[in-house]
């Protein structure tokens, strides 16, 4: 149904231009001037497309990167309270005070 009406379109739009005696050339150049801003719309769609892929391709980096620190802080978190003077031997003692001074500044800096 829609291949017929667009295979009789041209007919039928002579066929109503002949009756009401229309000037093809200005409607040809209404037409164009259509095209022109449809083509100036699409851009830019485009660009708002290609914009708006970037600031998701961003914020998934963002995400990425603060699940990477929350992974750190977890594991230093996990580090900190595991430190015994058993577990390192001879380092105990150092391990011990930097462990210590990773739970001062993890009271003082929460995340």
């Amino acid at each position: 149904m829609v291949v017929i009406a667009v295979a009789l379109s041209p007919l039928v739009l002579a066929a109503a231009g002949e009756a009401v005696n229309l000037d093809w050339q200005h409607m040809s150049d209404i037409g164009q001037a259509y095209g022109a801003a449809a083509a100036v719309f699409s851009a830019l769609a485009f660009t708002a497309v290609a914009v708006s892929i970037a600031y998701q391709a961003r914020a998934v980096n963002q995400q990425h990167f603060q699940a990477v620190r929350g992974f750190q802080w977890e594991l230093l978190n996990m580090v900190a309270d595991e430190v015994t003077p058993t577990t390192h031997g001879s380092r105990g003692s150092s391990m011990r005070s930097t462990a210590r001074l990773w739970r001062q500044g993890r009271r003082l800096n929460p995340q």
